[in-house]
């Protein structure tokens, strides 16, 4: 079996919160010159430390950090000993001068890959446990005069680490040691329980390449586990190889020889995940035209033209609102929040089942009261008609809008159009191959060299590492690329069927009212045209999306301008012949 290569390391760290200075960057080495010290890189120590990190005694947090033009990704573990100093008064009371905090932190070199979820992974991610216990290590041995300074026995030993994972990476830990907590795809389960039905939101969102900002205000000390969320919502919104290899070829067929048709689209293929950005990173955001970025900085919900989506994490509920919507430092009402549609919601109930163990966590109130769009009128007629004119043999219900949990049925809707068999078969057949690229694509080790525990955990714990809830069950390998390659299927589904309407479309406007002239090989240059794509409401039932939720028609809309633009001049949705409900 091909070994393990671990994140190539390019800066080691030290940062320290000093109650009467701040923050402060007390040490560093890197590889590259003026890393960390060049004054438009700056602001490192901002990043690595916990939002209230008085309050929290421990913690694991990832980063983003740009330098000269690239972006870097890293981890850093925090640790106060307010906790220790308090058993050595027997609970007498501390001072909090004498309270040490500190960061010990790597970033990365997030090296080119085509798949860019490659590149994003780069976090350093396995590392955790290792700076952890140099963390502890290093508290150890700090002189206790209060200053935190750092005398010669620290310096030798971050000179040391420094050295070991610069040179030969950390070599003294073997493949099946990692510790796979800290992979971000372990915190998938987190994701959907934390998000609820919200999931398919923030993945719709993603996909039309939203600048989408994820604030944490949760209460919990979770900053590890809502950095991953970033990872985990790139990852799901990425498009597979195949799609966009399908798209750029109906593209170039149809532009054939038009130069101002021409453009480059590969940024629209994924979305940057950026870590605990600050007011001082908004001069760097516009290099990434799509990204998800997480902060603890509620003013940047305030700073227009930061975002067009936001999400925000509190203890009572996840919101999503559209950056329009928030106004005079005030965040809108419920009735403008984006929710899940009910079919959305029937899916999430699906996928959720799969994923918990039943035994201690029940649906919550929230995920159908607060975060789902309740069924109008129109759908109720909907669903009866559907029901009346199929004989009864559609049944209304989650079936037939529950692509993440159906192996079989996957461009069922692309095979009713006469000329997509081809592309929808090869679709189908590709499912399976799409979980095993997962795998390969990843850096999700292969199960027999994963820890899905923390047994290989070793000295002191960190109350703030990453851990399995207790009432969700711990995914194996194959289930957390199972649950990720659902959600390329779905983006297949999603891009076969509106390719082939786009296609229809084409082909018939080429051939216009005399089809005797029809030339195969006209394109839509010598027309001087872009088509008007009209989509009906059974053909965004068969798509999978909810006919009657404004939000829904939007989003397809959109998605159909954004990757076909070149080809699409506008889309309109109406009735079709089964609007006679409406």
């Amino acid at each position: 079996m091909e070994s393990y290569i671990p994140s190539k390391v390019v800066c080691l760290f030290l940062v320290q919160f000093d109650v009467k200075v701040g923050y402060k960057l007390v040490w560093s080495k890197s590889t590259k010159e003026d890393f960390l010290t060049d004054t438009t890189s700056s602001n490192i120590e901002y990043k690595v430390l916990p939002s209230g990190l008085q309050e929290v005694s421990s913690s694991t947090i990832l980063i983003s950090h740009e330098y000269k033009g690239k972006l870097y990704f890293g981890l850093s573990q925090f640790h106060q000993n307010e906790d220790e100093l308090q058993v050595a008064t027997g609970g007498a009371g501390v001072d909090r001068t004498q309270v040490k905090m500190f960061a010990l932190g790597v970033i990365c070199d997030n090296e080119q890959d085509s798949w860019k979820p490659n590149e994003f992974l780069h976090v350093g991610w396995e590392y955790g446990l290792l700076l952890k216990d140099k963390l502890l290590a290093l508290f150890a041995s700090t002189d206790d005069d209060g200053s935190g300074a750092l005398n010669d026995a620290n310096k030798s030993l971050l000179e040391q680490l420094y050295l070991t994972l610069t040179t030969t990476g950390d070599t003294s830990v073997s493949n099946n040691s990692y510790e796979s907590q800290y992979h971000p795809l372990k915190q998938l389960p987190q994701y959907f329980r934390i998000l609820g039905p919200l999931v398919y939101q923030v993945y719709k969102q993603a996909l039309l390449r939203k600048k989408i900002l994820v604030v944490n205000h949760h209460h919990e000390n979770m900053n590890y586990t809502i950095c991953a969320f970033n990872y985990i919502i790139s990852l799901c919104s990425v498009i597979p190889f195949d799609v966009q290899a399908q798209l750029k070829q109906t593209i170039e067929k149809y532009t054939k020889g038009d130069p101002a048709s021409a453009r480059t689209i590969n940024a629209e293929f994924y979305s940057t995940p950026l870590y605990n950005i600050g007011l001082h990173d908004i001069p760097s955001l516009p290099h990434h035209p799509g990204y998800i970025a997480l902060t603890n900085d509620e003013m940047m919900m305030y700073q227009r033209g930061v975002f067009d989506i936001l999400v925000y994490l509190d203890q009572e509920y996840p919101k999503i609102i559209l950056c329009d919507a928030i106004s005079n430092m005030t965040l809108p009402g419920a009735s403008q929040y984006l929710k899940a549609s009910h079919h959305e919601y029937e899916d999430y109930l699906a996928v959720f089942q799969h994923i918990n163990s039943g035994s201690v966590l029940e649906p919550q109130l929230w995920w159908s009261q607060d975060a789902t769009q309740s069924i109008g009128w129109q759908e109720y007629i909907w669903s009866a008609f559907s029901w009346f004119a199929s004989a009864g043999q559609e049944q209304p219900g989650n079936e037939q809008y529950c692509p993440l949990m159906k192996d079989s049925e996957d461009g069922d809707a692309v095979e009713e159009r006469e000329e997509g068999d081809a592309d929808a078969d090869a679709d189908t057949e590709s499912i399976d191959d799409d979980a095993q690229d997962a795998t390969a694509t990843t850096d999700v080790p292969e199960p027999a060299e994963i820890n899905t525990g923390s047994s290989g955990s070793t000295g002191t714990t960190l109350v703030g590492e990453p851990m399995e809830p207790p009432h969700l069950i711990p995914l194996n390998d194959l289930s957390i690329v199972d649950l990720i390659g659902r959600f390329h299927k779905r983006t297949r589904r999603l891009f076969y069927y509106i390719n082939e309407i786009v296609m229809e479309t084409i082909e018939y406007q080429l051939q216009g009212d005399d089809v005797g002239s029809y030339d195969a090989n006209n394109t839509l240059h010598q027309l001087n045209s872009r088509v008007v794509i009209e989509l009906t409401y059974q053909d965004v039932h068969e798509a999978g999306f909810d006919p009657y939720m404004a939000l829904e028609l939007e989003f397809l809309r959109q998605f159909v301008l954004l990757y076909w633009e070149p080809l699409v001049l506008d889309v309109e949705i109406g009735l079709g012949v089964q609007g006679i409900c409406c």
